[in-house]
């Protein structure tokens, strides 16, 4: 209630006179948390309530308690409209904070996918949070990141728990073999490269903190109802990063209309980035649209799709867009998802027909794209072509460990040509290859790549045979599938990596839907066909 009423408050005072899209993006924090309440709830069966999450017993007070909480909760309040202070930060480090605990406490009470989902939450109030912290104080580390010290954190805690206390054995298997090599051979590159401290600084962030997160999902999901549930809590993070995203972006960016683009850009958020995020997590929302019979969460999917297609457009994120349009039209080959593909493309559709004058802005990038010879030699594409040479002359030079995970950009200049960007003021290099597949050829070789490959045709192995198999939940586990076919088509031309540390990024989905996937097959070996559904 604090929290809301502060958002309001900032709201109504900063605010007079804005239009009525804004004021639906200034309320997004407001909407942020019912989202995450409901979504919370919908992932379980009928009758679920939230309480069930914290194991507490249900609140008996009397009337006169509850006028004294509720008149406690006003006075804030209205302490907060005043707003002698910032009070954002501490507010959002308080919730920080009580996430934090509160999923300690469900690893010892052994609600593990209740404990990882919460942390997923905090992770969008952990970015701004950080943001906040480094610009007002200057404070930063070059090794981790805030965000990276509470999730290895969090890691540690589940790993004394589970293993040294409970003694519970890990889950084993080829594939798990298969990750712990690429970890292996990644770290290599890094020891191995003539930049040995910044490597391993991107391996930590690029390889370790994602792979961790995956290990922990797989060990801590028992049952199917896990896995509903589980991709609830990943759901409700990502838009609750996307919801922050757009009520600043409203809030600040667009006044300014950032490099005159009206880019979604933000000091702590960048569109690419949410886009890399959304096109894995929507296919999932459309599973819940299409699985869902209550009307009020049918309701709130179509508002989470409609919210994350629009995040998409403002992106400027336009393979992240092609390959999310090319994920659609995968779903509308199932029969269940095939009127929700439909009805997004269609009001897509009328949308760019009948507003094509008010969404100039977003549209003057496809433009100039009206031919195959206006893509092929566009800037950004001939940029492509020099960077994808570049990455291939890197792997000729170093090619059995590459040279070193994440220094691409450090060694582009003796390979390609530096280019200007009026956001550095200045000549600067490629920061990746912009093919997820070549870059990491250059950066670990032949060896990385082949092992990254291995992993990547598992997954489709596994995703593929989960569907032909399915005898129920076929929607979802389609739509993990198309997940992660959007996931490596996008990596074809996208400049982010799997990790970028920032927001909640796509190593992080990325790893966590291949967690599902796999997670699918261990159920079936451990308990049998015919124990799918239990909690």
């Amino acid at each position: 209630m604090i929290v809301m009423a502060y958002f309001s408050s900032i709201v109504v005072l900063n605010n007079p006179g804005m239009s009525v899209s804004r004021w639906i993006f200034g309320l997004g924090p407001l909407v942020a948390v019912g989202i995450t309440i409901v979504t919370i709830k919908m992932c379980t069966n009928a009758g679920y309530s939230v309480s069930d999450i914290f194991s507490f017993s249900p609140a008996h007070i009397n009337r006169w308690a509850f006028l004294a909480i509720t008149a406690l909760a006003v006075v804030m309040g209205i302490f907060l409209s005043l707003n002698p202070y910032d009070f954002i930060f501490p507010v959002f480090t308080v919730t920080i904070i009580f996430l934090f605990v509160l999923s300690v406490y469900l690893i010892i009470a052994h609600k593990m996918v209740d404990a990882i989902g919460l942390l997923l939450i905090s992770l969008p109030l952990i970015t701004y949070a950080e943001n906040q912290i480094v610009s007002k104080t200057g404070f930063g580390l070059d090794w981790i990141t805030i965000k990276i010290a509470i999730i290895m954190l969090f890691a540690s805690i589940w790993v004394f728990v589970n293993i040294f206390v409970d003694k519970k054995p890990l889950v084993k298997g080829k594939f798990n073999a298969l990750i712990l090599m690429f970890c292996a051979t990644t770290f290599f590159s890094a020891v191995f490269s003539t930049d040995i401290t910044y490597s391993l600084k991107r391996w930590l962030f690029e390889i370790v903190y994602p792979i961790v997160v995956y290990f922990i999902i797989i060990n801590s999901i028992k049952y199917e109802i896990d896995i509903r549930r589980f991709m609830a809590y990943l759901v409700a993070g990502v838009f609750l990063n996307l919801t922050l995203v757009l009520y600043y972006f409203a809030k600040h960016g667009s006044s300014e209309i950032v490099m005159n683009r009206h880019a979604l850009y933000l000091y702590f958020a960048d569109g690419v980035l949410v886009a890399n995020v959304l096109i894995m997590v929507i296919p999932i929302v459309i599973a819940f649209v299409a699985t869902t019979n209550t009307k009020s969460l049918k309701l709130l999917f179509y508002t989470m799709t409609a919210a994350g297609t629009a995040g998409l457009a403002m992106s400027f994120a336009r393979m992240a867009q092609l390959s999310m349009a090319i994920g659609l039209l995968a779903l509308g080959l199932n029969k269940k998802t095939r009127k929700y593909s439909i009805v997004i493309i269609a009001a897509g559709v009328l949308i760019f027909t009948f507003y094509s004058g008010e969404l100039d802005p977003y549209l003057s990038k496809y433009k100039h794209l009206t031919s195959f010879e206006n893509i092929v030699y566009a800037s950004s594409m001939e940029r492509r072509y020099v960077s994808w040479k570049a990455a291939i002359d890197m792997f000729k030079d170093h090619p059995v460990l590459g040279i070193g995970i994440g220094r691409y950009s450090q060694e582009y200049a003796n390979y390609g040509i530096l280019y200007y960007y009026s956001w550095a003021d200045d000549y600067v290099p490629m920061i990746s290859a912009h093919n997820m597949y070549l870059n990491y050829l250059a950066e670990t070789g032949l060896a990385g790549i082949l092992l990254l490959l291995a992993i990547f045709f598992t997954v489709v192995v596994k995703g593929v045979g989960l569907i032909k198999k399915a005898a129920d939940n076929y929607v979802f586990k389609y739509s993990l599938l198309i997940s992660v076919f959007i996931f490596l088509s996008n990596n074809f031309v996208d400049g982010i990596t799997f990790a970028y540390v920032k927001e909640i990024d796509k190593g992080l989905i990325f790893w966590s839907i291949t967690a599902i996937i796999m997670s699918y097959g261990i159920i079936k070996k451990n308990h049998g066909s015919h124990l799918l559904d239990r909690g």
